[in-house]
């Protein structure tokens, strides 16, 4: 009698993108890097890292972690290109207190004295303010000290949305007209982590990840889908299982259509059974299937390996 044990998780996947998360994509920085400059997993958008420190523990890997008494920033002279009326943003930050106001970024500048900022507020509500224009802020406070915020600001063209941890918050025009968004009146640079101007100041205290902007107004399907029940979805935005996929039971062959984006987390026990995949998707393996064989690799995608799966193949 043979017996081959296995310990891994096996996704397999074919490259896949959710829609409306693919459109307008303009710039996504992991903030994963040990050194030098903060790249653009998308495009050549790279941020210049003045004095923010490389790897601390992020949502997902690593992230960047600020000291406002160091003067911590991230500046970009070459900013995303973004639409003149609509956008989005989307940030994780975990900051150490709310008892000051802090950028998370902003914009300069342009010819006209206009510039946009990203603020969170010492009160712990959320702005998004437009110099000179107008200023959204949200109704209520909605940011938690020492833990992971997910916040998402979008602009429709008509007005201001906050989503903190993946919920729709209320919010209201506070002052001015609407703010029209970063791309017509951004000024040559960007920044995190301060409004940087001569003399800068709302330095940002804490740890910052994930970082991205679109040139498109996300939806709350997005949001909800980036937010991942506070696990963070990053990019590429791969799709995510969902299907429980139930076991076959002990004796029966279980073939496995990968079109149905299985989550298996229950163990199964096969027997005599064999267990194979067709199709073409996404399946994530958490428990211990045992089985005689593997059936036929009739599906299409890609093997990664991660942990926490135990396939027991025995004859």
């Amino acid at each position: 009698m043979k017996k081959v044990i296995i310990v891994l998780t096996f996704l397999l996947l074919v490259s896949f993108l959710l829609a409306d998360l693919s459109v307008g994509l303009i710039s996504y920085y992991h903030m994963n890097e040990s050194s030098g400059n903060i790249l653009d997993a998308v495009a050549s958008n790279d941020w210049t890292n003045d004095g923010a420190d490389y790897g601390a523990t992020g949502i997902v890997g690593d992230a960047l972690e600020f000291v406002a008494a160091n003067t911590d920033k991230l500046n970009d002279n070459n900013h995303p290109v973004m639409d003149d009326n609509v956008g989005s943003i989307s940030v994780w930050i975990k900051p150490n207190s709310i008892a000051a106001y802090m950028i998370v970024c902003e914009s300069d500048f342009d010819v006209a004295g206009r510039y946009m900022m990203f603020i969170m507020r010492a009160d712990g509500k959320l702005q998004f303010s437009a110099g000179g224009v107008g200023e959204w802020i949200t109704n209520d406070a909605v940011i938690t000290a020492n833990a992971w915020n997910h916040l998402v600001v979008v602009g429709n063209g008509t007005d201001i949305k906050f989503y903190v941890n993946g919920s729709l918050k209320a919010a209201t025009l506070a002052s001015g007209v609407n703010p029209i968004w970063f791309g017509n009146v951004a000024g040559d640079r960007f920044a995190v982590g301060v409004l940087d101007r001569a003399g800068p100041y709302a330095w940002f205290n804490g740890t910052i990840d994930e970082l991205v902007f679109w040139d498109y107004a996300i939806n709350q399907t997005s949001v909800t889908a980036l937010w991942r029940d506070g696990t963070c979805w990053p990019y590429p935005f791969e799709e995510i299982p969902t299907d429980t996929c139930t076991c076959a039971g002990a004796g029966n062959n279980w073939e496995i259509d990968m079109a149905d984006y299985c989550n298996i987390t229950e163990n199964c026990d096969l027997t005599t059974g064999y267990l194979n995949f067709t199709g073409s998707g996404y399946c994530s393996v958490n428990a211990t299937i045992t089985t005689t064989n593997m059936g036929e690799p009739g599906a299409t995608g890609i093997l990664k390996i991660l942990s926490n799966a135990l396939i027991w193949i025995k004859g």
